[in-house]
């Protein structure tokens, strides 16, 4: 079902953006509609892996009771399930599928830094669904969760607002944010370096430097891609490290001193 949707979604993001990726100030404009219209779609079809594994978590329970395998086991189970089968594969087939069909920038090294960063995103992100989830007892309380999360992540992503007009002590916050450092990946990897142009009066073309204006609006300003890939990086080991705990105390009935005697156990 999540190859099936990457495809069709692929698809039509060509349909879309496939003649909008011009080098103009529209361009400019398409191209960041475009990388927001792919991190909201796969980041909130993370959803779909909670009925899953609140489905199973009585057998879950039941077996960890009975000793068939370890709380560890079962989770690091979930997490190479969940990365490869519903994050890895999905991303990496959208990716191939659209970057070269619609004109993103040619060049095989920003290819694969797209490619880092948006499978990257997809694996944070589902690990942000899997802790959400493991800490939830019904659907409905994980997905309101996990989709509060999402969309104070897309706040402090840079789409919706300026860093300048963001209060200082609210700042901090971005870094937190996976939406944040992934389109300063894709967006800097995109743009910077390159030359857009506008049209005045018919004919005369202004050339605009991207990284000028980029440096305006105060948007991916990062001046080496790989901080934000290492922050994407850190915040998928932080939200799996993050639900582990959780089903650990989850699995305690809330209670620290239950988790300090089974780990002693195990």
């Amino acid at each position: 079902l999540q190859l099936a949707l990457a495809l069709i979604t692929g698809l039509l993001s060509i349909a879309i953006f496939k003649s909008g990726m011009n080098r103009d100030i529209a361009g400019i404009q398409n191209r960041i509609g475009f990388f927001f219209f792919q991190l909201a779609f796969f980041g909130f079809a993370g959803i779909t892996s909670t009925d899953l594994i609140l489905e199973e978590r009585t057998i879950f329970m039941r077996e960890i009771q009975g000793k068939f395998f370890t709380p560890l086991a079962y989770y690091l189970s979930k997490v190479i399930v969940d990365g490869v089968m519903l994050r890895i594969l999905p991303m990496v087939l959208y990716d191939i599928l659209v970057y070269w069909s619609i004109g993103l920038r040619p060049g095989a090294a920003h290819f694969f830094v797209y490619l880092i960063s948006t499978v990257l995103f997809s694996m944070a992100t589902g690990a942000l669904c899997l802790a959400v989830t493991m800490g939830s007892k019904t659907g409905g309380v994980a997905s309101l969760g996990i989709i509060l999360l999402l969309l104070f992540s897309i706040l402090f992503g840079g789409f919706l607002s300026n860093r300048s007009s963001m209060p200082s002590w609210l700042g901090w916050l971005q870094y937190l944010s996976v939406y944040y450092h992934t389109t300063g990946v894709l967006v800097s990897n995109e743009m910077r370096g390159t030359t857009f142009y506008t049209t005045l009066g018919g004919d005369i073309q202004i050339p605009i430097s991207a990284d000028q204006a980029l440096d305006t609006i105060e948007f991916a300003v990062e001046p080496n891609v790989t901080t934000y890939i290492g922050g994407l990086a850190a915040l998928y080991v932080g939200w799996v490290v993050m639900g582990y705990i959780i089903m650990k105390v989850f699995l305690s009935k809330g209670s620290w001193r239950n988790i300090l005697k089974k780990t002693k156990q195990e």
